[in-house]
Order: C-alpha cells, then sequence, then structure tokens
C-alpha cells in the first residue's frame, strides 16, 4: 500500500474538513457567475441541469479544440464540461466567457 499518499491525503482531508460549507458556497457562486455568462451567449445551450447544484456544468454551441487553444482546461464529454472549484477566481470564469 502507497502509505505515503494515504497520509498525504488524511492531512489534507484534515486541513479540508473544517471549510467544506466554505468551499461549497465558493464553488456554487463561481458555477452561478458562469451560468449566467452563458446564458447571454448566443448559440450557446446550457445542458446541466438548472435546477440543482453542481459545480459541474456542461454546455454547447462551441468548439472544444478553440477554447483549448486559449490554454483554459475544460473537458468533453457529449459538451464542453466545465468544473470550477473554490481555488478558481471570476477572472478565469470570465477569460473563458470572453474566450466564448
Amino acid at each position: 500500500m502507497n502509505f505515503s499518499a494515504i497520509y498525504g491525503v488524511k492531512k489534507a482531508l484534515n486541513i479540508l474538513h473544517p471549510m467544506q460549507a466554505n468551499i461549497y458556497e465558493r464553488v456554487c457562486e463561481l458555477t452561478e457567475h458562469l451560468r449566467n455568462g452563458l446564458d447571454a451567449i448566443p448559440d450557446v445551450k446550457l445542458m446541466s441541469p438548472t435546477e440543482s447544484k453542481s459545480g459541474i456544468t456542461l454546455f454547447t454551441g462551441r468548439n472544444v479544440e478553440d477554447i483549448l487553444s486559449h490554454n483554459i482546461s475544460v473537458n468533453y464529454r457529449a459538451g464542453i464540461r466545465v468544473s470550477p472549484h473554490f481555488y478558481n477566481t471570476e477572472a478565469e470564469i470570465d477569460r473563458l466567457l470572453n474566450c466564448l
């Protein structure tokens, strides 16, 4: 077993666990910012359910290669998938939206 990795994960969880509510709130804020921005872009269709709160946003209407060519990390899974996390910034979300 990889004991050093297990020890590292345990330490990371000890640090992050007390902040889980703040992390969740931050992810929701960034996701809302992203989805509001996507709604304002013509020909972009939000595929993620709007009634649920998840940090994952899936949309169509743009070429994933164009986004990747701007050194913006996204994934393609039946659409372009963006997963902001608490360490991302609004400026990074805006950079993606401006690219679109």
